[in-house]
């Protein structure tokens, strides 16, 4: 809706087009009280590039058999109807038509809520490899291309090549470390943490997962991971999270972003969600975000193989669920060295039909 509402007050000179989906013309105003433009009238449609069929799938439980009998039932029973779109059923689908399945729950909602989540699963990987070991992974001297010590508060900028890592060590098991990225190239292709938990199923980083860009490529892929314990959702601290926790503005990593951006030639709309390694969130039975420090421990480490070239700011300041008073981050150790390329059966390039279609994607762009 954003992007549309752009193309809508922009100058009429046959320069500026919106590539849409049928949401944004034609639902829109069905899924939203207030909307910035007129999809009848803001727009000269010009050619339709793409016919894309759907299922709609329902129990055979249920005496619902057409479509007919689906749009009495519904308007029968208003508040007993609950519906979604997913990509969860392709692989079974895919032989009927190259299409989403929109499923549609008659009856209990709670399994609606579930369903989607439960076939996702099916197609991740049922086992991840096992963390690394504290002290291993040893980096040959020779494969070290460089070091570098981030004080805790502080912030640095890192360039990796493709084919490279970047080993972080929390040495004091005290600190966390926020990390933002984008392709060197092209600094428009950045990071995105909710891409990375869709395409995996999981919001889980460990060993063998992949980090994702907003272009559905593959920025990073973690080979080595000793800890399992990093953030993805909650993001990091802000002058207004330092000020609650110690009653004073501190340094924080949203102002480090910002000034790391700045250095590269990127500003504020630049800065994506970050990925926040050695930080052990988790969620309590009524869903709320916890802290579990007994997950963090001196000398543990991730190694991130650059799958593209890339820039990252990473900064050294305590996640905003660190209960420390005050904080009780130190130094952390950052090494880039070389990596052998990646095996046929490297699990972070395997790990599910999507994440392989990432893979894939990306190296078309080195191709």
């Amino acid at each position: 809706m954003i992007g549309a509402a752009s193309v809508a007050r922009a100058r009429a000179d046959g320069y500026t087009l919106l590539f849409s989906t049928n949401t944004i013309q034609s639902a829109i105003k069905s899924l939203f009280k207030q909307v910035p433009y007129d999809p009848l009238t803001d727009f000269a449609p010009i050619a339709r590039t793409v016919n894309l069929p759907s299922l709609v799938v329902v129990s055979n439980k249920h005496p619902v058999k057409t479509i007919q009998d689906f749009i009495a039932y519904a308007k029968a029973n208003p508040r007993k109807l609950q519906s979604c779109a997913t990509e969860a059923f392709r692989p079974r689908t895919a032989r009927l038509a190259n299409a989403p399945v929109f499923i549609v729950l008659l009856g209990d909602a709670r399994r609606l809520q579930s369903i989607g989540e439960i076939r996702g699963q099916e197609a991740t990987p049922k086992a991840l490899p096992a963390p690394t070991a504290l002290g291993g992974a040893p980096i040959a001297p020779g494969a070290i291309i460089s070091r570098e010590e981030v004080p805790a508060g502080w912030y640095t900028i890192a360039r990796l090549r493709r084919g490279e890592a970047l080993r972080i060590i929390d040495s004091s098991g005290l600190s966390s470390i926020s990390m933002i990225g984008w392709r060197d190239e092209d600094t428009s292709e950045r990071i995105n943490c909710a891409d990375t938990v869709k395409v995996q199923w999981s919001a889980a980083l460990s060993k063998g997962r992949a980090i994702l860009s907003d272009m559905g490529r593959v920025l990073f892929s973690l080979i080595e991971d000793t800890s399992g314990a990093h953030d993805i959702l909650v993001g990091g601290s802000t002058p207004a999270s330092t000020l609650a926790a110690y009653g004073a503005t501190t340094r924080n990593t949203q102002e480090n972003f910002v000034a790391g951006a700045a250095k590269i030639g990127l500003g504020v709309r630049d800065i994506p969600p970050c990925v926040t390694f050695f930080s052990p969130v988790s969620l309590d039975p009524n869903g709320r975000f916890i802290w579990s420090q007994s997950r963090k421990r001196p000398g543990d480490f991730v190694d991130l193989r650059a799958e593209m070239n890339a820039i990252l700011v990473l900064s050294n300041c305590a996640h905003p669920l660190d209960p420390a008073r005050p904080s009780a981050a130190r130094p952390v150790m950052l090494v880039r060295h070389r990596v052998a390329p990646a095996a046929d059966d490297d699990p972070c390039w395997t790990g599910s039909p999507e994440v392989v279609r990432a893979f894939e994607f990306t190296e078309r762009l080195y191709a």
